[in-house]
């Protein structure tokens, strides 16, 4: 089938407004680990999900260690066999060593270091979820450690047997709060995508099911009707409408289940 990709022109003022690495401000949030709850202040989140906590948090929370340079102003961040060095106010960590470029950088706020939890999850093999604005759970153990940036994948997605592996989306490193773009979308149900610019809304069309997704609003439609979504789509800085994966199957019938760290299968309609 052929697909229609999305056509969309906008002025740079909705590009700016666009862009994903825009933190709020400080905040108090709630992690449950296991049976504790933590209460953490300063935290900063981002629209992808990650947030920013203060260092001696994510050490107590993921039961790891910590080593301050005031020299280089920088925190190594020990969780064995990985050890992760982090520089304030720089988009790269190092990963036993190795170099890797960080979305979202660590900062020194208030004499503490705030470092990305979610990509600590990722390479501790812990799954952060966020169920609340304030709330999340971190699972810790699910996955393998990551000791070298070649052991980080890219997403895959397998659509009852077929593999995609998608260009554009946005998550935490566990994938809770994937969002993929609605074009690849479509193709992975072998439907359509059409682009709204006076809604700002996409629209699939698969099988016999109609799905529109608006940009920044918490319900869509199905056939029609309104439908509660998991999470906001959101638009990337290349003025594509990304929306949430697990949404689309609920919305189709489809099981989604998560493999891996990267790994999302999608199973055929449920009858």
């Amino acid at each position: 089938m052929t697909i229609r990709r999305m056509k969309i022109v906008a002025p740079l003022a909705l590009l700016v407004c666009a862009l994903l690495v825009g933190a709020a401000h400080a905040k108090t949030m709630e992690f449950r680990v296991e049976d504790t709850i933590y209460t953490v202040n300063g935290c900063s989140t981002y629209k992808d999900g990650e947030i920013l906590v203060p260092a001696t948090a994510c050490r107590a929370m993921l039961e790891g260690g910590l080593t301050w340079s005031e020299t280089l102003q920088a925190v190594v961040f020990h969780h064995a066999p990985s050890r992760l060095t982090f520089f304030a106010g720089r988009n790269r960590v190092l990963i036993n060593g190795e170099e890797q470029f960080l979305g979202h950088e660590a900062k020194l706020q208030g004499g503490k270091m705030h470092l990305p939890i979610g990509f600590l999850c990722e390479i501790v093999g812990a799954k952060l979820t966020r169920v609340a604005p304030d709330y999340a759970v971190i699972e810790l153990g699910l996955f393998d450690h990551i000791t070298s940036p070649a052991q980080r994948q890219g997403l895959q997605v397998q659509v009852a047997g077929a593999m995609f592996k998608p260009e554009t989306y946005r998550a935490l490193p566990t994938c809770d709060q994937l969002r993929v773009w609605a074009d690849e979308v479509a193709d992975m149900f072998d439907g359509e995508a059409e682009w709204d610019s006076e809604l700002r809304a996409a629209t699939l069309y698969i099988d016999n099911d109609t799905l529109v997704f608006f940009e920044d609003k918490d319900e869509g439609l199905l056939n029609g009707m309104p439908f509660e979504l998991s999470r906001k789509p959101v638009m990337t800085k290349h003025t594509k409408l990304l929306i949430p994966l697990d949404s689309v199957c609920e919305m189709l019938g489809r099981e989604y289940i998560q493999e891996g760290a990267w790994e999302i299968l999608v199973g055929n309609p449920v009858e």
